[in-house]
């Protein structure tokens, strides 16, 4: 990789430097939520920094090049990852790592130019040692190559605003870009749903109509309470409130009921967001973690037992 066609390319991106875009930041929240992960970035390696157009879990807007695991990962082809960092001889003596924030796990996605050069990266960082799933994996790789058509449709649009010669490409790309974020969305394993203001859904994908045993538009129009129970339909709506009346995003932990007729436990990522006509929707993205909490609850059991 030459460096200053690398730094060249970031350059023509003319991104560096540049306010917060929501389309970014709406992105490294998904990779949060996906992944299970309390920070996420994009970040972009220049010269000397590392400089996050978009960031979540983390106030920081920059660091030092040579803290930086994304300069590392900007050199390998596909995701890289780090399980431990205190195991790992390139960033066991790493700031990061010995002090503040105390990173452990990291997995980064090169992000490229439209020439195919990495200026940065799509990452997910964890306090704890671990590892990705598959679909995990996967799923960062698809939202990496969603933020790399954000960046280039942003380029774009910039060549339009001084020229139209490249409009008839950028609406190509668009409209394979959507395609792309529609099969993530209907493959991802996770539940996604958006919601009115009333609690009606407008839109749920295939994973949730799949384990409810319902077809992708049955629920259309129909709210939490003629899903489910009034108690769970309360804990939700309650959940939704606080997001729609605070306008902020809230990650919680809700039920709902399975066919067999258990709990299906969720860690659920909500936020709001207003249509292009001002119209005030919800959207969430919910993971099944009622593996991981039966689990945990067999464990407290089995040590109640001993003592």
């Amino acid at each position: 990789m030459n460096e200053a066609d690398r730094i060249a390319a970031l350059v023509e991106l003319e991104i560096l430097d540049s306010p917060c875009e929501k389309e970014f930041d709406d992105l490294v929240r998904l990779a949060s939520a996906v992944c299970a992960a309390p920070i996420s970035l994009v970040s972009l390696v220049d010269e000397r920094r590392q400089w996050f157009k978009a960031s979540f879990g983390t106030d920081l807007k920059e660091t030092h090049r040579d803290l930086s695991f994304c300069s590392h990962a900007i050199r390998t082809p596909n995701l890289f990852v780090v399980e431990d960092a205190t195991t790992d001889a390139r960033f066991c003596n790493n700031p990061l790592v010995t002090d503040d924030p105390g990173i452990r796990f990291y997995a980064g996605l090169p992000l490229r130019a439209p020439n195919g050069t990495a200026v940065g990266t799509l990452c997910v960082i964890d306090l704890v040692r671990r590892k990705l799933t598959d679909s995990q994996r996967e799923a960062l790789t698809i939202l990496g190559a969603q933020v790399e058509a954000r960046m280039e449709s942003r380029l774009k649009q910039k060549m339009i605003e001084r020229s139209h010669r490249e409009n008839e490409k950028l609406c190509a790309r668009l409209a394979e870009t959507t395609d792309l974020f529609e099969r993530f969305m209907d493959n991802g394993p996770f539940a996604a749903y958006i919601k009115d203001a009333d609690g009606k859904l407008a839109f749920y994908n295939r994973f949730l109509a799949q384990i409810n045993g319902v077809t992708e538009q049955a629920w259309i129009g129909q709210s939490d309470y003629e899903l489910w129970s009034r108690e769970m339909a309360d804990e939700h709506r309650r959940n939704d409130l606080t997001v729609l009346e605070g306008g902020v995003p809230v990650e919680v932990e809700e039920t709902s009921p399975s066919p067999n007729g258990s709990s299906r436990f969720w860690k659920s990522y909500k936020f709001p967001y207003h249509k292009s006509d001002g119209k005030l929707m919800l959207a969430g993205i919910s993971v099944d973690v009622t593996r991981e909490m039966t689990h945990q609850a067999e464990l407290e059991n089995a040590l109640r037992d001993k003592a």
